[in-house]
């Protein structure tokens, strides 16, 4: 059962103290690791600072939400001169829309090959997205508090984090109104949080429909040329072209296409019979190719 609160009331009890170390760990030393990294990051693409690097980039900047437009331009004429006031969605966002750094697109913890610093944000910004969503729990059991510790303490320290104080805010108890206040940021962090994913789902909808769309239009499109392309071979192919392959050589009594001849005089049909194997096809294919280099009006025939 997840810990929120109502307006007004806050209960606050002895086992809810494992999430919120957890919260305030990421809070506390994640988000100033991570706008240090920012500050360094700007000052990389613009020397002028952050306040100049907004100003530029104020036309280009998409996607923010209304209280972090507040912060990154608190007048039309005015941006931040510093990142103070950047939480860690604001701080993310910044680093790869204003910076442009490059994010890579699920590193996770135990894969030691990466440890580049956009695979350690990319880290911190999963832990938030998912376990954290789970971490204030009134049950949160010591086994799986170790785990999710040891795992943000990895990230932490892969961003520059000093361990020896990352261990001590381990057994760091928090009293009841900072409880509230990382609450409250808490809270905060993951309405941020699900409105990234809500935005990421509905641009990927968007982006599925117009690949469908494209799609379709191509296959109308290649279908509406294979039909034209089969109506000129249709107008342009002769019938005999459709006719089973005339044989080089024929062997049998020629008397018999005479007496074909004389059955199609009279009637627009003519039927041969005989013994299975005796010859019927061959004979039909054999009149077929004959009766064509003579008249150019088909006949229809069975046998």
């Amino acid at each position: 059962m997840a810990m929120a609160m109502a307006p007004g009331v806050f209960e606050y009890t002895e086992d809810m103290q494992n999430g919120l170390k957890l919260i305030a760990l990421l809070i506390d030393v994640g988000t100033p690791l991570l706008r240090t990294t920012f500050d360094k990051e700007v000052l990389k693409v613009n020397t002028g600072g952050l306040e100049d690097l907004l100003l530029k980039k104020k036309s280009q900047l998409k996607g923010f939400y209304d209280d972090q437009k507040k912060k990154l331009y608190p007048s039309a004429t005015r941006a931040a001169d510093s990142s103070d006031d950047f939480d860690i969605t604001l701080l993310c966002n910044l680093l790869t829309k204003l910076c442009g750094m490059r994010l890579p697109p699920k590193p996770k913890p135990g894969d030691t090959w990466d440890n580049t610093t956009e695979a350690w944000i990319k880290r911190l910004q999963l832990f938030r997205n998912g376990v954290y969503g789970h971490i204030p729990s009134t049950t949160l059991s010591e086994t799986e508090f170790d785990k999710q510790w040891d795992e943000l303490t990895e990230i932490l320290e892969g961003l520059g984090g000093d361990q020896d104080t990352i261990s001590q805010r381990k057994t760091q108890p928090i009293s009841r109104d900072k409880a509230q206040v990382y609450l409250q940021k808490f809270e905060e962090l993951n309405r941020q949080a699900i409105n990234e994913i809500t935005d990421a789902v509905d641009a990927k909808g968007e982006e599925v429909k117009e690949e469908i769309g494209n799609a379709t239009e191509a296959i109308l499109t290649r279908m509406e040329e294979l039909s034209i392309n089969s109506q000129a071979r249709d107008a342009e192919t002769p019938f005999m072209d459709a006719f089973p392959r005339h044989m080089e050589t024929f062997v049998g009594r020629e008397d018999v296409f005479g007496d074909i001849d004389a059955c199609l005089e009279e009637n627009k049909t003519c039927l041969i019979k005989g013994l299975g194997g005796i010859g019927k096809t061959s004979l039909a294919i054999e009149y077929g190719h004959r009766r064509a280099e003579r008249y150019t009006e088909p006949k229809v025939w069975e046998r």
